[in-house]
């Protein structure tokens, strides 16, 4: 009976070979970057020295891996979405009402929303901070850059008008010099731009 069934199973084995050949895809996440390593989707041990096709990887990032001959290879990153989160507003600086200062990033972008009411002493150079759930995500270099222009608008009805930026080691939005506002309270300032997370 063995000798009837061996053609059977040497053809089954030879399959087995054929489809380990085969390359397949899953998804992992990257648990160290020096060496490189990922954990595939219901694995409990990381796969170590999986080779890369995608820039600024990040611990934690979603993978997508190609697998062929027990080797992986990344060829893609899941679109980090951090979800909107309130930005801290500085000393002297207030909620507007319905305009909450949140910040998000999301396929490679930072989105920054919102408004702010200067108050006594509200410094232009720090009018609002990213937390470091989106700080930490910002991969380019470290550096002051502008971001955005603005139009405010005061109490009394005058307006100013004025540039944004962002210094990336802080997290830290104002305007400086850069800007018509004067020096009294009451000033409403819309912090909202759009720039690369990656710049």
């Amino acid at each position: 009976m063995a000798n009837l069934l061996k053609p059977l199973v040497d053809r089954l084995l030879s399959i087995e070979d054929r489809l380990r050949g085969v390359p397949y895809f899953t998804w992992g996440t990257v648990r160290s970057l020096n060496p490189l390593t990922v954990r595939f989707d219901g694995e409990t041990v990381d796969i170590p020295n999986v080779s890369n096709t995608v820039e600024g990887l990040l611990v934690g990032d979603r993978v997508r891996c190609e697998v062929q001959a027990r080797r992986a290879t990344i060829i893609g990153r899941r679109a980090m979405d951090t979800g909107w989160v309130n930005l801290a507003l500085a000393s002297g600086w207030l909620a507007v009402p319905g305009h909450t200062v949140r910040g998000r990033i999301r396929g490679g972008l930072l989105l920054v929303e919102g408004a702010a009411r200067r108050g006594a002493g509200g410094a232009l150079t720090h009018i609002a901070s990213l937390p470091p759930v989106l700080r930490q995500q910002l991969t380019g270099a470290n550096k002051d850059t502008f971001v955005g222009a603005f139009s405010a608008l005061h109490t009394s009805g005058a307006h100013a008008h004025g540039e944004l930026y962002l210094t990336t080691t802080s997290g830290t939005i104002g305007t400086g010099d850069y800007t018509t506002i004067d020096q009294y309270a009451g000033w409403v300032v819309p912090l909202t731009f759009t720039v690369s997370a990656d710049y």
